[in-house]
């Protein structure tokens, strides 16, 4: 929670550091309306350290499209409020189409300027355009010098959390197939667990945002895959409770999940509880066909929560098929 606040005020440091400065250096270069340079700061440093170099690129290809819309339609149109009502209006429209609102609001305030001086002399064209140059470039310096080690820290200390809850609701599991009396209030965590999930790869996503590499989409894909899993889970204990009294295949089933409990974890390749899992399924087949309709019904059912943890297993192995060298060596190097 310290770590996450201190990030916050750091934003808010820069955000306000950024909007000074703009404001500080326009007025430096004697530009006309020197207080939108800290505006076009405040408003490009709102975003991520990739979404600043997007919004950089918008916001010079549209800065461009605006002077030009503003010199035709400022021309040919004598009332100068209906004119602004056209630029705004066009501008707007190709933005959204283009899905580059987040550029909108720096035009509008340039169709503002040309609206108020009615000047389209290169020199007023040159000072709207330092006016953004200012802005951003101070944007772009200042999110490289915000290091997010601790959001890291915090992501690693999550995937721990996550391992070990999973790794509890597995053992509740083996304790339910060999005492179906027992209750546990462990499994109404599934859901907490799952919400917590949810916000990790919220958070996950923000720091892949302000770190450029791929290793950064490891923590995403991984918080992705134990949300998965999850909701395998609660397939998995749904069916189990429908059971109404254990057959004897039910103590393999116990045996296998306590022996998987361990590889829970989050540098384990499940390839080789994959080919335990589908040796116990073949050995299933070779049993002994049930002698009532209820032996069936359960049978079935284990039958069935084998094929959901074989799904389980699979979506682990299919993130680590995906992982690259880079993110191994980043991810998984002194955690083995």
């Amino acid at each position: 929670m310290l770590q996450r606040l201190k990030h916050h005020f750091l934003k808010g440091f820069k955000i306000a550091l950024g909007t000074v400065l703009g404001i500080v250096i326009a007025e430096l270069l004697h530009l006309q309306f020197a207080t939108s340079a800290g505006t076009v700061a405040l408003l490009t440093l709102l975003t991520t350290k990739r979404g600043t170099v997007r919004l950089i690129v918008q916001r010079l290809v549209s800065f461009v499209l605006t002077v030009v819309l503003c010199f035709v339609v400022f021309k040919y149109i004598t009332i100068p409020v209906f004119a602004l009502l056209i630029v705004v209006l066009i501008v707007a429209f190709l933005l959204v189409v283009f899905k580059c609102e987040a550029a909108l609001s720096v035009n509008a305030l340039i169709a503002i300027h040309f609206f108020t001086e009615q000047n389209f002399t290169p020199t007023f064209i040159l000072n709207e355009f330092l006016l953004v140059l200012i802005g951003i470039v101070i944007a772009f310096v200042l999110n490289l010098f915000h290091r997010y080690t601790a959001y890291e820290n915090e992501l690693d200390a999550a995937i721990n959390k996550v391992d070990k809850k999973i790794q509890s609701l597995m053992k509740d599991i083996v304790s339910y197939i060999c005492h179906p009396d027992s209750h546990s209030a462990s499994w109404g965590q599934l859901v907490k667990l799952e919400q917590s999930i949810q916000q990790y790869i919220k958070d996950a996503l923000e720091y892949d945002e302000n770190v450029f590499g791929t290793y950064s989409q490891y923590y995403v894909d991984y918080f992705e895959m134990r949300s998965f899993q999850c909701e395998t889970l609660h397939l998995l204990h749904y069916k189990i409770r429908k059971i109404r009294t254990m057959p004897e295949e039910a103590k393999e089933l116990a045996d296998f999940i306590e022996y998987l409990i361990p590889h829970l974890r989050e540098t384990n390749d499940p390839s080789a509880q994959l080919l335990v899992l589908r040796d116990l399924l073949e050995a299933q087949k070779k049993h002994a066909l049930p002698q009532s309709h209820e032996e069936f019904e359960n049978r079935a059912i284990l039958y069935h929560v084998l094929l959901d943890l074989e799904d389980f297993l699979l979506r682990k192995k299919q993130f680590v098929d995906r992982l690259d060298d880079e993110q191994k060596i980043l991810h998984w190097q002194n955690k083995g």
